[in-house]
């Protein structure tokens, strides 16, 4: 069977000073607030990016669509706008718990191994729970989005287990099948 795992800490990144050169001495009060300032901006940057992503290219697809001849083509492009959902979900909201996360996960790969006529098993125990911020959202999405995709492509498996463990700030996850695989070479 093949497996894939990750393993990635979800200890919140560390406030970083930012100390702008100016030729006046910065006191330290300010330097929280500047360090504040930047992030409000970054959350204000990326609400606006995923905005203009689901707004532009989720119309797009959505006309693409309605106009789609090919069932194949329409269902392609649905899951596009599936992703693109996701993804600017992820973008929009700065700080997100692992239990939603997770039910999100469990969602996607729910639907697709039903549409794979592949058997889902599901353990994610997130202990007492986690934030994740943005990058760490949008990576681990990434990241169980590949592994499922390649044991779909690559495994022909006919059951995929999805098992994952909160334990002290680390987040273990795997994925398994039951699928032949294929030569490593």
């Amino acid at each position: 069977p093949s497996t894939g795992s990750s393993e990635q800490p979800l200890a919140q990144p560390e406030a970083r000073a930012v100390t702008l050169q100016t030729g006046m001495a910065t006191s330290a009060p300010e330097e929280p607030n500047l360090a504040a300032a930047f992030e409000r901006g970054r959350c204000t940057e990326r609400a606006r990016l995923a905005q203009d992503l689901h707004d532009d290219i989720g119309a797009r697809l959505l006309t693409l669509i309605v106009r789609a001849r090919d069932p194949a083509l329409a269902d392609a492009l649905r899951e596009t706008l599936r992703d693109l959902k996701s993804l600017t979900r992820g973008l929009a909201k700065p700080r997100a718990r692992l239990s939603e996360a997770a039910a999100d996960w469990h969602a996607d790969i729910a639907r697709r191994a039903a549409e794979a006529d592949i058997a889902l098993r599901w353990q994610l125990d997130v202990g007492a729970d986690a934030t994740l911020d943005a990058e760490q959202w949008q990576a681990l999405t990434r990241v169980l989005r590949e592994l499922v995709s390649n044991a779909i492509a690559h495994a022909c498996p006919r059951e995929l287990a999805v098992s994952g463990l909160l334990r002290e700030g680390w987040l273990a996850l795997s994925v398994e099948d039951d699928g032949p695989g294929c030569a490593p070479a």
